[in-house]
């Protein structure tokens, strides 16, 4: 996947079979490597740069759910 944002929304990322990295780019332009293995998740905040990186030879599945940010479920 390539570079993008979440804008105003939230992301959970949820690996769900094999391993990827998750490239995180911080505010200072930074850019932070997230390993995830399969059954993890993480949580990429609004407004965040990110991207999944699949580096093994294996195929990765992942799962990703969005939603407002500041928002609770009714």
């Amino acid at each position: 996947m390539d570079w993008h944002s979440t804008g105003s929304r939230e992301e959970l990322l949820i690996l769900i079979g094999g391993w990827a990295d998750v490239e995180v780019r911080g505010r200072s332009g930074r850019v932070r490597q997230i390993e995830l293995r399969r059954n993890r998740c993480l949580f990429v905040p609004r407004q965040t740069w990110h991207r999944v990186v699949n580096r093994s030879r294996g195929t990765a599945h992942y799962l990703y759910v969005t939603g407002a940010a500041g928002q609770r479920a009714r």
